[in-house]
Parts: structure tokens; C-alpha cells; sequence
């Protein structure tokens, strides 16, 4: 299939793993005959050695968006880990920012709450008086911490996201038999010749 496709003039083919069921020799084959070819294509592996040999582009698919970057996968990756990093950094700064924006508004509210406690417990004093301080500052209060939530939410709308390689881990199960695999007089062979007749084995664990 991969010969025909090649074979046809003018063609801009679209190569979905075509290192799949190849060998090393194959492999490098294919590598060698796209690096040379001078007509464009796309292809898409999961071999990133094939893939830093033939391409000269890589279009690379983000979470939410497109990456198009000059160069193999490996200049990708590079690029990639230059955004991370940078994309990081102005996170921790930004999460420093909304942590302290959340504490000036904590510090506004109980700066106000305490003048509406000082009016209710004053009993001697001039209630008009203390009751308008309280008023007049609990809305400073308010229009303070409308400003703020205000800025928390422009940070927070700031913050990059970042892909994360979860670990793929594997629980190896142990387990008790023992022998793991006996064969006892095997033989294999096709309709015109004979491989091996038999063969015992016994594999046992370790």
C-alpha cells in the first residue's frame, strides 16, 4: 500500500503510523525515501525517532488548541518546555497575588465588621454618630471588596494550563504457582517442513 501510494505522481499523501508492522530495516527505508521526497505530507506516529528524521513541521494538539512549531518533535518538545516553564512561573506569581488579594479582602471586612460591633456594644455613646462611621465604612468596605474580587477573577483568568503526564504505574500481582509453564513433547511444524519435535520445558518462577 505504502509503495503504490508513492508511486502515484503529484499526490500529497496523509501517512497514518505508517512505521506500523515494519521492521528496522523497513523503518529506515520509509524514513529515508520521505526525507528525500520532495512533494509535501503529513504524517502522524507515535515513533518520534521516524518522526525527527522526515518532518520538518509539527502540528501538536494542546489541550484547547492547536501547536504549530518549525522543526522536528524534538524542537517541539524543546519549545514545549520553554512555554511550561515560563507558563509555571507566571503561575506561582499569580496564585501569590490572588492569596494576598483574598487576605486585603479579609482584613477590609473585618476592619468594617468590627466598627458595626463597636456600635452595637456602645452603649453610652452618640448611636448617630458611631452608626454613620459604621455605615460610611462598611461601604467603603463593600466597594473595596467588589474592586478586589474584581482582580481575583482577572488572575485567576490569567492562570495557563498545564499538561501533566500522569504516571502510568503497574501493580504487579505476585503469585504462587509454581511451575509457571509446562510443555511436554512439542512439536511444531508446516504442511512441508518440521520446526522442532519434542521439546519439554518447564519454566518455573524467577
Amino acid at each position: 500500500m505504502l509503495a503504490t501510494l508513492f508511486a502515484q505522481d503529484g499526490s500529497f499523501p496523509l501517512l497514518d503510523e505508517p512505521t506500523n508492522h515494519l521492521d528496522q530495516d523497513g523503518r529506515k527505508q520509509i524514513a529515508q525515501y520521505l526525507k528525500a521526497k520532495k512533494t509535501g505530507f503529513i504524517t502522524t506516529s507515535h515513533d518520534r525517532d521516524f518522526l525527527d528524521k522526515v518532518i520538518d513541521h509539527s502540528l501538536v494538539i494542546e489541550q484547547h488548541q492547536l501547536v504549530l512549531t518549525h522543526g522536528n518533535y524534538s524542537d517541539y518538545f524543546i519549545h514545549k518546555e520553554q512555554r511550561d516553564s515560563t507558563a509555571i512561573k507566571k503561575n506561582e506569581n499569580l496564585l501569590k497575588d490572588i492569596h494576598h488579594l483574598k487576605q486585603t479582602r479579609q482584613a477590609k471586612f473585618q476592619w468594617a465588621q468590627q466598627a458595626e460591633n463597636e456600635k452595637k456594644n456602645n452603649s453610652h455613646a452618640d448611636k448617630g454618630f458611631i452608626g454613620a462611621k459604621a455605615a460610611k465604612m462598611m461601604k467603603k468596605a463593600t466597594i473595596m471588596k467588589g474592586r478586589l474580587d474584581t482582580a481575583i477573577e482577572e488572575r485567576k483568568g490569567l492562570l495557563k494550563e498545564i499538561e501533566k503526564v500522569v504516571p502510568l504505574t503497574i501493580n504487579v500481582l505476585p503469585t504462587n504457582h509454581q511451575p509457571l509453564l509446562s510443555i511436554n513433547d512439542l512439536t511444531l511444524s508446516y504442511p512441508t517442513k518440521q520446526l522442532c519435535s519434542n521439546i519439554t520445558i518447564t519454566i518455573e518462577k524467577k
